[in-house]
């Protein structure tokens, strides 16, 4: 039967695990039964989610303290057991995967943050280089007109040259701010989208870890399944072997009667 290390072992080796019995006046059996049966060192340090194989005799205390202190279902880092499948601990499930992926995501949050100040600086450099081609714009357009008109012999100070630069430069203005507003909103947008992946990365994507948990349960179901099944194959294997060591015992003793007594005679 597969065992699986649970969280709380992550680590630790049989010998950690051994000590901490004695520590507590516990009942533990020989650490090198105990490490070979399972085909791991004493001082392996064991991980999370570990597969741990041995075929451990029924009612052994190697099984008893095996079976106390491992898992017979798969196990993830920052994430209990939810072997019942119940509505209680998948939701459980979720919000320990949900503050496991928050957590993970803190590097990749404090970047995002990091660009907050260096996405303003450039907008702003953006916007106070479109102001100062929208004065170089009109400043060109209004010298033009004005050397044309004193070409013609019109005073400046004519209305008829006033009304003209009007109309000549209300184009280049309503342009320029066009452009003024839409980088403006651009940087809303970004500083937006910036804020909402943030946002979504410090909750731990919830939907997604509900997802996860529902899969997760549904997971450690088969796995339980496939665990007895693997149970019952080993224990019909060993009632096999037992039967065939009883014949075999069965008939060493009829071998060697008949060869006391071949035609039973005696009987």
């Amino acid at each position: 039967m597969p065992y699986y290390v649970p969280e709380n072992l992550a680590g630790q080796s049989l010998q950690d695990i051994f000590r901490q019995s004695e520590s507590r006046g516990e009942y533990f059996p020989r650490l090198d039964l105990l490490s070979g049966q399972l085909g791991i060192s004493p001082s392996q340090k064991l991980t999370t989610g570990q597969s741990l194989y041995g075929n451990l005799a029924p009612g052994s205390g190697e099984l008893q303290y095996a079976q106390k202190y491992f898992t017979g279902t798969p196990q993830v880092p920052g994430l209990s057991s939810t072997a019942g499948g119940g509505l209680n601990d998948i939701v459980s499930a979720a919000k320990q995967i949900q503050q496991f992926t928050s957590e993970a995501n803190k590097p990749v949050i404090q970047s995002l943050e990091a660009q907050r100040e260096p996405i303003k600086t450039r907008y702003a450099a953006l916007l106070n280089e479109i102001k100062g081609q929208q004065q170089v714009a009109e400043q060109r357009q209004a010298t033009t007109t004005s050397q044309e008109f004193g070409r013609r012999g019109i005073p400046l100070s004519s209305g008829l040259v006033q009304q003209t630069l009007t109309d000549i430069l209300n184009p280049i203005t309503k342009s320029y701010a066009n452009l003024y507003q839409q980088t403006g909103a651009g940087q809303e947008s970004d500083l937006l989208s910036l804020a909402q992946q943030i946002a979504q990365l410090q909750a731990g994507n919830p939907q997604q870890a509900l997802g996860q948990a529902l899969q997760f349960g549904g997971f450690q179901q088969q796995a339980q399944s496939l665990a007895q099944q693997f149970a019952a194959q080993q224990a019909q294997q060993q009632t096999s072997q037992q039967q065939l060591a009883l014949s075999e015992r069965e008939f060493g003793l009829k071998e060697k009667q008949y060869s006391r007594d071949p035609y039973g005679i005696f009987g």
